[in-house]
């Protein structure tokens, strides 16, 4: 059996890592599910972010499944080149893929997608992309409730609404064992292309004021650059997957408040306390659905509180859309 993974983790199709190092993130859950779901299969990872070869293009005949792993990739407004849309503040085309290209892939199987940003209704040439590229058999997995809307407005009905496939895990955690009281130091991520001087030089502040020490970890590319600005004086964790690993797994009493949404999935995978900072739908909508941990990014006094002590997180799951996106493939 052949497993083609169009990943969100690959920047370029010669297997260079994403920019982003959530995509990382994403990328380990969706191939912890892979593992599970096909143990003995052979995998192959095309890269999301750059064009598809002749090459891979021509191999997707000869795969079994063909699954999109994760991320935010869906747009109402699907253009075939990728640059940045001012109107909409977004990319307007994070899966870089033409027409020929989409009908060509066919069956391509959404896991745990989002859509990129709050837009209106998707146009004609997005539901031409979609209904191409898309598997109209079966079920494909989407992040929430308001991605789940979009794609129906895409012309897209078999559609579950599963949470992010990076949440999936917490079916299985003794979510107990998180802290309800605050740490001795703190874990901040900011977000490059979400700046906001005036709150995020606030946040930097209560954190310098309530914690021993202030750590950073830069998830995105231009991330460290944007902490320089605000004058952070802090430690900067290395800017890689097993940096942030090395620092949640070191023992070190910490508490995770930022306005990264997989930087702080991770460390709630691995038990620690974290309140995600909402700056897009993403945060904000999986919260919604699920209870993550989020707040407003200008709620001062929720993240003061918080600090101080707050219940652990009551995180809800759509188990039975999982299962029915999982059993799809049980034949």
């Amino acid at each position: 059996m052949k497993i083609c993974v169009l990943d969100p983790g690959l920047q370029t199709q010669d297997g260079a890592p994403s920019t982003n190092l959530g995509d990382l993130i994403i990328q380990d859950a969706v191939s912890r599910e892979i593992a599970r779901l096909f143990p003995d299969a052979e995998k192959y990872h095309y890269a999301t972010h750059s064009p598809l070869t002749k090459e891979r293009i021509a191999s997707l005949s000869q795969m079994d499944v063909i699954l999109v792993g994760g991320t935010n990739l869906l747009t109402s407004r699907f253009r075939p080149w990728n640059r940045w849309n001012e109107t909409y503040q977004c990319w307007s085309n994070q899966w870089s893929i033409n027409l020929p290209e989409a009908m060509k892939i066919r069956r391509a199987v959404l896991l745990g997608t989002g859509w990129v940003q709050y837009q209106g209704t998707p146009d004609f040439f997005t539901k031409l992309m979609y209904g191409s590229a898309l598997n109209k058999q079966g079920f494909h997995s989407v992040r929430d409730a308001y991605s789940y809307t979009k794609l129906n407005e895409a012309g897209i009905s078999n559609v579950l609404n599963t949470g992010c496939v990076t949440m999936w895990g917490f079916a299985e955690m003794d979510m107990t064992t998180i802290p309800e009281t605050k740490g001795e130091n703190a874990l901040l991520m900011l977000t490059d292309y979400k700046k906001d001087h005036k709150l995020d030089s606030q946040l930097l502040q209560i954190l310098k004021e309530r914690y021993k020490e202030v750590y950073a970890w830069p998830q995105g590319a231009e991330d460290a650059p944007y902490l320089k600005e605000l004058a952070y004086s802090g430690v900067v964790l290395e800017r890689s997957l097993q940096g942030l690993d090395t620092f949640i797994q070191s023992g070190m009493s910490f508490d995770y408040i930022g306005t990264r949404l997989h930087g702080g999935m991770r460390c709630l995978q691995n038990q620690r306390r974290a309140l995600i900072i909402e700056v897009d739908n993403r945060a904000t909508e999986i919260a919604k659905d699920t209870g993550l941990p989020t707040v407003k990014r200008d709620d001062f006094a929720t993240i003061s509180d918080w600090i101080e002590g707050a219940a652990r997180p009551s995180i809800h799951l759509p188990l039975d859309a999982i299962a029915q996106w999982r059993g799809q493939f049980k034949k």
